[in-house]
């Protein structure tokens, strides 16, 4: 028994086609440009909000707005606002050991912005959204000066979280 193909049944009946082109040239092809329209849009402000939000909260404590700007500079002066030694950079580059540390710079980070425990778990697993809640929302960090000035903490003093 021969059993026509599928494709050419379709493409045979002129009512069937029309229907297919019908739903690819009304509904399909604008719902594509939606998304195109929509990805140009939203993208660049999904990238460039973590830049704001950072620079937000790098001028809320005491810190010039551009330090947030530079790569690695960035990440020292955010070490400095949680109170932590510039070196702990280098911690945060050892793969097995940059976990630990990652959730200990954020509750120190947290908790210098005046912030609980749990939002420092917040910071620490989706850090765009919790960067931009610090630096849009109101805070008072109990950070203290020296931190601000890079003078590291007493040698042999175990940060606590």
């Amino acid at each position: 028994m021969n059993v026509p193909d599928t494709v050419s049944v379709v493409w045979a009946n002129p009512l069937l086609r029309q229907a297919i082109r019908y739903i690819s040239e009304a509904i399909i092809l604008p719902a594509f440009a939606y998304l195109g329209i929509f990805s140009l849009l939203f993208w660049p402000v999904l990238l460039v909000s973590p830049f704001i939000a950072t620079w937000l909260v790098v001028v809320r404590m005491g810190q010039p707005g551009w330090t947030s700007l530079i790569p690695i500079y960035n990440w020292i002066v955010l070490l400095r606002i949680a109170g932590l030694p510039a070196w702990w950079l280098i911690l945060l580059a050892i793969p097995p050991v940059n976990v630990l540390f990652w959730f200990v710079c954020c509750m120190r980070f947290a908790r210098a912005c005046g912030r609980d425990r749990a939002f420092g778990w917040g910071l620490a697993l989706v850090p765009p959204v919790y960067m931009t809640i610090l630096g849009l929302s109101k805070m008072e960090g109990d950070i203290s000066p020296d931190a601000l000035r890079g003078i590291d903490p007493a040698p042999g003093a175990v940060p606590t979280i």
